[in-house]
């Protein structure tokens, strides 16, 4: 790969042999001019393994802009995709400058050595993410596989290469399908009357919403794979360590070997579920550790889960570590199960020494016992006939705990299941200094939008939302406060032919449509289901 200067640039990358084989792969065939299109998952590492590619070519300790990402969904147009290769061809030729002048200054008899050629191995990398969920993929191929534009000839700039990832074309079981429309997520128009199809199939049965690929894209398919549980394991105990090393968790022993062991055993439980909960991702693991550092910093003196019984234990450290991991596997993990207590049954074996569980109950006590602290007296307000009943406590601390994190929140329920008095409860609560409790006080002001969404909802209307929560967010200080896009009625939008919800994608997971800043506004959404 003519890498002159070896080095790890991502520390936190687990780079196997499989991995390797895979990069070498790619860098053949960009050397042989082939385009490179990758079919995996959501989350099996696609845009992590060409991040780590590029990466593996910078200069050590002065990165360079070698890898352009543009985040594909239904609202992507022709003109979109035109206006990013320009871009990215004229950052491919500022590399390539970048390069030669620095190859320049390396030179050790400081003579002037214009004569001199130097090869350039490393390439400037166009990455479309998701790139067979537009209408527009037509345009994609031309470029990628015809070199030409509107029929056209096009001469790329020779040192930019382009990668589509593209999500695999695999229907929805059938129990699967019946569950979904009976929760009414976005079956507004009967499956049987759709137009929206992929050939016979409805979109809505697709696990991914997706676009057929142009036939000379096909042959050119390469099959990304999954991670096995093996390498995810190595990937999970290496973001443990990573917290424990950053001190976002504590150093305690056996912390590393238990939580890696408890994580792995979370993932493969979900794995197993015959429902949309079987899809997770390392996303996930990253996730339960962000939750576990903010619920093991309430624990601390006037924190929401500070208990002055127990508060000159000499164990009072692992009891504390043990809470906050009960709690952030209850958020991440239990709160999207039906059938909770085969979840708490499976992970209660791998609480070991030092973090044993105080008793057999703690795993739904201590959720419980949370819940109930943000809706007491002494916290909120309600009025006479409302009832504290499970489905609006658990509605507001989950609320609660996603904003002040940014973790994007999906409330899926009947009508009358309390999404938008919860919704209600937490914007009068969280008003940052100004709130009436001295609890809500030490939480973020929040600042909700709201957008009703519907069959004729498009990607503009629902970025548009997303950037007026952006522009409220400007000058103020993100620890303090935080904007909140609520989406009503999420899945009436699923039938519109404009494929709307593919818009999320990249803003739920970065804050961003594409290599542009991220914003950290964060997001909820509200979605009824019903019986058919």
């Amino acid at each position: 790969m003519g890498i002159e200067y070896p080095h790890d640039p991502d520390e936190t990358y687990e780079l196997t042999t499989d991995n390797v084989k895979k990069i070498l792969a790619i860098y053949m065939r960009f050397r042989c001019d082939i385009p490179v299109i990758i079919m995996g998952e959501t989350g099996c590492g696609k845009t992590r393994l060409i991040k780590y590619m590029c990466a593996l070519h910078h200069f050590p300790g002065d990165p360079v802009d070698n890898m352009i990402i543009m985040k594909v969904h239904g609202g992507t147009t022709r003109h979109d995709i035109i206006q990013k290769v320009k871009k990215a061809e004229d950052i491919a030729r500022k590399n390539t400058e970048t390069f030669l002048r620095k190859k320049r200054e390396e030179n050790e008899d400081g003579e002037d050595d214009e004569s001199k050629v130097y090869e350039n191995h490393m390439f400037t990398v166009l990455f479309f993410d998701e790139a067979n969920t537009t209408e527009a993929i037509g345009v994609i191929k031309e470029i990628m596989c015809d070199k030409s534009l509107g029929g056209k000839p096009i001469q790329l700039h020779e040192r930019l290469k382009i990668v589509a990832a593209c999500n695999p074309y695999r229907k929805h079981k059938e129990e699967l399908v019946k569950k979904l429309e009976q929760a009414g997520l976005g079956y507004h128009v009967d499956a049987d009357k759709t137009t929206d199809r992929l050939g016979r199939v409805p979109m809505r049965q697709l696990v991914y919403r997706v676009q057929p690929l142009p036939q000379s894209m096909l042959p050119l398919v390469w099959d990304f794979g999954q991670l096995n549980t093996r390498v995810e394991e190595m990937y999970i105990r290496q973001m443990v360590l990573r917290y424990i090393n950053e001190e976002r968790l504590p150093c305690e022993t056996d912390l590393d070997d238990v939580l890696s062991k408890l994580l792995g055993a979370c993932q493969n439980f979900m794995r197993l579920q015959q429902d949309e909960c079987s899809f997770v991702s390392l996303r996930d693991v990253e996730r339960v550790l962000e939750v576990m550092n903010w619920f093991y910093e309430q624990t601390k003196e006037g924190g929401l889960l500070f208990d002055e019984k127990i508060a000159f234990d000499e164990d009072i450290d692992n009891i504390n570590i043990t809470k906050a991991l009960i709690l952030a596997l209850g958020v991440c993990y239990q709160a999207c199960l039906k059938k909770r207590q085969d979840f708490r049954d499976m992970i209660v074996d791998f609480f070991e020494e030092p973090f044993m569980l105080l008793d057999v109950n703690q795993l739904e006590s201590e959720l419980i016992r949370c819940q109930e602290k943000f809706l007491d007296s002494d916290c909120v307000t309600l009025a006479d006939n409302i009832a504290k009943n499970q489905a609006l406590k658990e509605n507001v601390f989950m609320m609660i705990v996603c904003i002040e994190l940014r973790i994007p929140l999906f409330l899926v329920g009947k009508p009358g299941s309390s999404k938008s008095l919860a919704k209600t409860i937490v914007a009068d609560a969280m008003q940052g200094d100004t709130a009436r409790t001295s609890l809500f006080k030490k939480y973020k002001q929040v600042q909700m939008v709201s957008f009703q969404c519907s069959p004729l909802s498009t990607p503009d209307g629902i970025l548009g939302t997303f950037r007026q929560c952006a522009e409220f967010q400007k000058a103020k200080d993100l620890e303090k406060f935080v904007s909140v896009v609520v989406l009503d009625e999420i899945g009436l939008a699923e039938d519109s032919p404009k494929m709307p919800l593919k818009t999320l994608h990249p803003l739920l997971e970065d804050g961003c449509q594409g290599d542009e800043d991220p914003e950290d506004y964060m997001k909820v959404v509200n979605s009824n289901s019903r019986k058919k």
